[in-house]
């Protein structure tokens, strides 16, 4: 399993996030698709070593949730959700593992039509052991 599949798992087994956006709402990369709102993108940028022993690295990965909504207690919803979820979370990455998932910030934007546009920023550090 790789990063992005253990993200997409976590959020596939919990009820708070499914409820706000169902895990078929979820995507990453692009939403190409996706009819109607709400849905979510995940956007996985290249992972960055910080430390490097002969046993394993240390990575850094900023991840960001790309949240579209139809108002803005919809996106602040899921943003709760998103911070309660995976804040301060460590998880199993295949045979790597998430040591830390920490919220870095927010953004938010109301477009013209109406959609809120809302980005959830994450760093995590991440033990790589299957180099």
């Amino acid at each position: 399993m790789d990063l992005e599949q253990a993200i997409h798992r976590r959020w596939e087994t919990d009820a708070g996030l499914t409820a706000r956006v169902p895990a078929s709402r979820f995507v990453s990369g692009r939403a190409e698709g996706i009819d109607g709102l709400p849905f979510v993108v995940l956007q996985l940028p290249v992972r960055r070593t910080r430390t490097n022993t002969t046993a394993s690295a240390i990575e850094e990965a900023r991840v960001e949730f790309n949240v579209w909504t139809a108002n803005l207690q919809q996106a602040t919803e899921v943003l709760h959700e998103l911070r309660r979820r995976y804040h301060r979370q460590s998880f199993a990455v295949g045979e790597d593992e998430c040591l830390v998932m920490q919220h870095d910030a927010d953004r938010w934007v109301a477009g013209d039509d109406g959609v809120w546009h809302a980005v959830a920023t994450y760093i995590m550090l991440i033990r790589v052991c299957s180099k």
